[in-house]
């Protein structure tokens, strides 16, 4: 087998997806334009990240195991039995004059990795952000009664 391609439609809400800091009250939605026409859009990294941290929520801690990156951000590198640098790759640093294998004198130092096996693709709307996002919070609102004069 060469690979698995996956293709899904969920139905999601555009509350946080992939949204940056902007300078305004409405948090920036990510947006691709097609024939003048804005649509929200997810990034490949939102996703691929999003995708772990399911797999993650969802594993049977008693017979599964996938590790947390340390403060460097490095994995535990052991594709046997970590299913996170399995399926996700990871890049490790070897130490100058680590012994192993083979290099029973000592590594000249570098890095251990294994390239992602899983390849995650954006994520793309197919509706229009302007008619599934609510921006007139303070314009919606029915005029108030003026109050009568005593």
């Amino acid at each position: 087998m060469k690979g698995i391609n996956i293709v899904w439609l969920s139905k999601t809400g555009l509350t946080n997806l992939n949204a940056g800091e902007g300078e305004a009250n409405l948090i920036d939605i990510k947006k691709y334009k097609r024939n003048g026409v804005e649509y929200p859009y997810v990034s490949g990294q939102a996703m691929r990240y999003y995708i772990k941290e399911g797999i993650r929520r969802n594993l049977d801690q008693e017979k599964e195991f996938m590790c947390i990156p340390d403060a460097e951000g490095e994995t535990c590198a052991n594709i046997e039995k970590c299913i996170g640098c399995d399926l996700f790759g990871f890049m490790s640093t070897i130490k100058k004059g680590t012994k192993l294998p083979t290099f029973p004198d000592g590594h000249p130092g570098g890095a251990y990795t294994r390239v992602s096996p899983v390849k995650v693709s954006p994520a793309m709307g197919l509706l229009p952000f302007d008619e599934n996002c609510v921006v007139d919070f303070l314009t919606r609102r029915k005029p108030q009664q003026v109050a009568e004069e005593r």
